[in-house]
């Protein structure tokens, strides 16, 4: 709350007690004396005080537990923090050092405080100017987070498991900003970027679902999840206490090969990519192309959220570290829900220089933040696979117009991956179908946008649906007006295009021998999506030929009224709509 005197004077109180009824010499009397450290450094700035209560922490912990227990450095560890803050740098070299001999020795290498002990070796190097060294122990660190975060994830909640991976985000930052400043560590790096957003975010929660999907199966699953609580268990203990994790991991181990060979698609989930692996799958006239968004460091953390991209080539001997903008700059491109003419922002956006002026004239832009920079390694690429981050998801990076006036996507075929790491995992000659499995599709085009209630029981009336559910959708889509924005037919009518674009995927599929189910006009309601794979397999492929808005930030939504949130369908235009 801020009440940092009170929470002195209550914490000051507590240490009287302690002291009392425990001694100086307890742990517990320890403990409370380090909760007063962040109130003299976060917001006092009384470092001498700090530096003092750390002293005592220290040799109160020494003579409890000895030099070589992990709370002993962890003392160490903070007071190391402290005179690393005031210039100390050779104290806080040796004491670094001295924590991460104890930390590997009482709790192993494959431990959280290790890590963080080599994180903060990294960072004090990297203010020395001592690169090689920092380097060395960035590359270590984001190596055994890697390991830690595949071991957590196989046991604890998604709740959790974000929070955890949070933690991984922001070291990243660091290590990230060390490459943008000395271009180093392109290899650690990439590796890390597709850990974390192709594997992190998006494999472990599809083990989890591959795994339960048969009774059998889902068996095994729980049993290997039980197994890997032990060892957490028993990991999070100092070495010499730790006990069975010999047989705990055999245990393990066999459970999640009898997995990888009867769940299809666990084992390839469960596996860890690197850059060579994705450079290995790219063929001639490819490139990959991994952005990432991280909070600059310098080394110390700033406000700055800066973006950067990856690009890697076949016979590249490393990936390419390309740093690109400031998160402002591109967020500038997109007006606020107070802004008028959204649309025209960002037409203005997309377009090159030479056609229409930019929104702010001091700001880039779309081409000159996105794929300017990118220009040179991309120009021998005929087909360019991207993983956007951040702010770049709500980007039609095919539509960005280059200085020739003419679309990215007039030079480069572009595939949009959630990762470049799905790059590992492709058939590099897929066939369009065989007799046994033809590929399906279902594609939506041509829809009619402002049906009345009596055409949408209609088209739902295959579903055993009526109109309630698309009415809703309609509410938070149109606003509380719907009559008007009905009179309107210009606000929602049809996507020009999109009719003839699904009709010729499905003729090109069907000579290719698979099979599409086109759903466009009256029949493309929401109720027919939903339908799908409910009775039977769901379509290999979906595509969606439709408009593209933006819900209010649900937040906000809910913590005002309808008639304040969602306007008429004249207020759509104050939230971005990608073309």
């Amino acid at each position: 709350m801020g009440s940092y005197e009170q929470s002195e004077t209550f914490l000051l109180e507590a240490l009287d007690i302690d002291e009392k009824a425990l001694g100086k010499d307890h742990p517990n009397y320890a403990g409370n004396l380090h909760s007063l450290v962040p109130i003299y450094t976060g917001t006092m700035e009384r470092y001498e005080k700090a530096e003092a209560l750390y002293l005592e922490v220290g040799a109160i912990l020494k003579k409890a537990f000895g030099e070589a227990h992990p709370e002993y450095a962890r003392s160490l560890a903070n007071l190391a923090a402290v005179y690393e803050s005031t210039g100390r740098y050779e104290k806080a070299e040796r004491l670094y050092l001295d924590v991460k001999a104890i930390w590997s020795n009482a709790l192993g290498e494959l431990h959280p405080y290790y890590a963080r002990s080599l994180y903060s070796l990294a960072a004090l190097y990297w203010m020395l100017g001592d690169d090689e060294k920092a380097a060395l122990f960035f590359e270590q660190a984001s190596a055994i987070e890697r390991i830690l975060l595949v071991r957590a994830s196989h046991h604890l909640s998604e709740r959790e498991m974000a929070a955890y991976a949070n933690t991984f985000a922001q070291r990243q930052g660091l290590s990230l900003s060390f490459t943008h400043s000395k271009r180093r560590l392109a290899k650690s790096n990439y590796d890390d970027a597709l850990f974390y957003k192709g594997f992190l975010l998006n494999a472990t929660q599809h083990v989890g679902r591959l795994a339960v999907a048969e009774p059998a199966s889902r068996d095994i699953y729980h049993r290997l999840k039980g197994y890997h609580r032990r060892l957490a268990a028993e990991y999070a203990k100092p070495v010499a206490e730790r006990q069975n994790t010999g047989e705990l991991e055999e245990k393990a181990n066999a459970l999640e090969k009898e997995l990888a060979r009867t769940v299809a698609g666990f084992g390839e989930a469960l596996r860890q990519v690197t850059w060579q692996e994705v450079q290995a799958a790219l063929q001639e006239g490819e490139a990959a192309v991994e952005f990432i968004h991280y909070q600059y460091h310098g080394p110390a953390p700033a406000d700055s959220i800066l973006y950067a991209a990856f690009v890697l080539r076949p016979g590249d001997e490393q990936p390419h570290f390309v740093p690109l903008f400031e998160e402002k700059m591109l967020g500038s491109l997109f007006p606020s829900k107070d802004e008028a003419q959204a649309g025209t922002f960002l037409t203005q956006a997309y377009a090159s220089r030479g056609i229409t002026p930019t929104p702010r004239n001091d700001y880039p832009n779309l081409y000159e933040l996105v794929w300017q920079p990118l220009d040179s390694l991309l120009a021998g690429a005929k087909t360019v696979y991207a993983s956007p981050s951040g702010l770049l998801h709500r980007i039609n990076l095919g539509a960005v117009m280059t200085d020739s006036s003419l679309p990215f996507v007039s030079f480069h075929r572009l595939v949009r991956l959630n990762s470049t790491r799905q790059l590992a995992f492709r058939n590099p000659q897929p066939a369009m179908a065989n007799h046994q499995h033809p590929i399906f599709a279902t594609l939506y085009g041509g829809i009619y946008y402002n049906m009345d209630s009596l055409a949408i029981a209609g088209a739902n009336r295959d579903y055993g649906a009526g109109s309630n559910s698309l009415e809703a959708f309609s509410f938070v889509m149109l606003g509380e007006d719907r009559a008007e924005a009905e009179g309107e037919p210009e606000a929602w009518g049809p996507l020009p295009g999109a009719a003839e674009e699904v009709a010729k995927i499905a003729e090109l599929l069907r000579v290719g021998g698979g099979q599409a189910n086109v759903l466009a006009g009256f029949a493309a309601t929401e109720e027919s999506f939903k339908q799908l794979g409910r009775d039977k397999p769901s379509p290999r492929i979906l595509h969606l030929a439709t408009h593209g808005f933006f819900y209010p930030d649900p937040a906000e939504y809910r913590n005002s009224s309808p008639s304040e949130e969602v306007g008429g369908a004249g207020e759509l235009s104050s939230y971005p709509t990608i073309p």
